[in-house]
């Protein structure tokens, strides 16, 4: 995000244009394009979650206007386009996404002074393999146009690492705070979850909720180490 606020011109190549010509090049070999948005076209005041209505979209960085240009360009470059916006991805062995960088971290702190979680950042994560399954099923189906693609959860980051410290057993220490305070960052929505039913009714298939995923994982996530 922060690469995309310092350097607009090269993140507009990345996020716009690069997108569109490959779109381009599938419609002139009349094959499927597939592409990802992001859940922060969405002006995060809403309380409820999104559907995906571009009356509830207000892109407030330069990251989330780049990906909305970009929708609307390969909506008129590709019509046999699937275009879904994502929010936050995870598992439960690699590092690199939130679940995995949340733990490693309570692991190195429990012995340290509380950590800060944004209670007032909602939102609707998805599993890496929900989305594999997603990918898989839209390919299969022929299903073309925008769509949410997010899990059924609408919960804040505070609570789903309540609940993972909890149900893994950790020894940590945490406590709420607000987005801004701990990000310096007042462009970041607050709450983004959304509401994905379209997508999921046109494939027959409703992901898990991470609090299920937790518990299913809670053995590996205690075992993470931090050279997975």
């Amino acid at each position: 995000l922060q690469y995309c606020e310092n350097n607009p011109k090269d993140s507009w190549k990345i996020n716009v244009e690069m997108p569109l010509q490959i779109a381009k090049v599938a419609r002139a070999t009349n094959t499927q394009f597939i592409t990802f948005s992001t859940e922060y076209i969405y002006d995060g005041e809403i309380s409820a979650p999104k559907d995906e209505s571009r009356s509830n979209m207000m892109p407030r960085s330069t990251y989330a206007y780049q990906k909305y240009i970009m929708e609307k360009e390969i909506e008129a470059a590709n019509t046999n386009t699937a275009i879904m916006r994502l929010p936050k991805t995870y598992n439960h062995h690699y590092q690199g996404n939130f679940i995995c960088n949340y733990i490693l971290g309570l692991k190195q702190s429990k012995r340290q002074s509380s950590q800060y979680i944004a209670a007032d950042q909602i939102y609707s994560p998805l599993s890496c393999e929900a989305l594999a399954r997603v990918v898989y099923e839209i390919i299969k189906r022929k299903v073309n146009g925008t769509f949410n693609c997010g899990g059924p959860d609408d919960l804040s980051r505070y609570e789903y690492i309540r609940y993972m410290i909890d149900t893994c057993k950790f020894e940590s220490n945490i406590e709420r705070a607000d987005l801004w305070e701990i990000t310096g960052d007042k462009n970041l929505p607050r709450n983004t979850a959304m509401d994905s039913s379209a997508l999921y009714s046109l494939i027959d298939f409703i992901p898990e909720s991470i609090l299920e995923y937790i518990v299913i994982y809670a053995e590996e996530l205690k075992c993470l180490k931090e050279s997975h």
